[in-house]
C-alpha cells in the first residue's frame, strides 16, 4: 500500500504465506523453519526482499536436488544491526557461481538463473547504502545460505562511493 519499507514481522508473514501456497502445490517436498529474535521483528526493511530469496531457495536449490529439503529463515540482532538469513538444503553453489551472483554478472553461465535475485540484491545494497550487506555461503550439494545485514545506523551516503564501501 505505497510504503517501501515494512517491519520484518510483516515480511516474515508474506514468506510464510508464500511457502504455504508452495506446499499446497508441491506437497511434502520441503519443510520451512523459523528462528526469529523478537527484538528484530519490528526493524524496518525494504518490502519484498525475502520472498525472492526464498523462491530462489525453493526453485534453484531444494527442488533441483530431488529430495525433501529444508528452508530456514532466521533473524537476530547483533551490535551492527539485524542479520536475516535464508538457508536451504538444496544443490548449493560453487564459489564461481556466488561471485557471479554478487557481482551481478548475468553473462556468467555458471551463475544460477534467478529472475528476482539480482534486483533484490541491488535493492538491499541501495537501501543500506553499502555493498557488503549481502553474504552468500554455500557447499555444493549440501546447502546455500544468504545473509542480509541491515545496519543499525545508515552508512553516510558521502562515504558510500569510496572503494572500501564498494567491495
Amino acid at each position: 500500500k505505497g510504503s517501501r519499507n515494512i517491519p520484518l514481522r510483516k515480511e516474515i508473514l508474506i514468506v510464510r504465506d508464500y511457502l504455504s501456497l508452495q506446499k499446497l502445490r508441491y506437497g511434502d517436498s520441503f519443510d520451512d523453519e523459523y528462528e526469529l529474535d523478537e527484538r528484530a521483528l519490528d526493524i524496518m526493511i525494504p518490502k519484498l526482499i525475502l520472498q525472492p530469496l526464498v523462491e530462489n531457495s525453493l526453485y534453484h536449490g531444494v527442488r533441483l536436488k530431488g529430495e525433501k529439503g529444508v528452508i530456514r529463515i532466521s533473524a537476530h540482532m547483533k551490535n551492527d544491526g539485524v542479520h536475516i538469513l535464508v538457508y536451504d538444503t538444496g544443490v548449493g553453489m560453487t564459489q564461481k557461481q556466488i561471485d557471479g551472483v554478487l557481482s551481478g554478472d548475468t553473462a556468467d553461465e555458471s551463475a544460477p538463473a534467478s529472475f528476482g535475485l539480482k534486483g533484490t540484491i541491488e535493492r538491499i545494497r541501495y537501501y543500506c547504502n553499502y555493498r557488503e550487506t549481502i553474504l552468500i555461503r554455500s557447499d555444493p550439494g549440501e546447502f546455500t545460505e544468504i545473509e542480509i545485514i541491515i545496519p543499525n545506523h545508515p552508512i553516510d551516503a558521502s562515504s558510500a562511493g569510496t572503494p572500501e564501501n564498494q567491495r
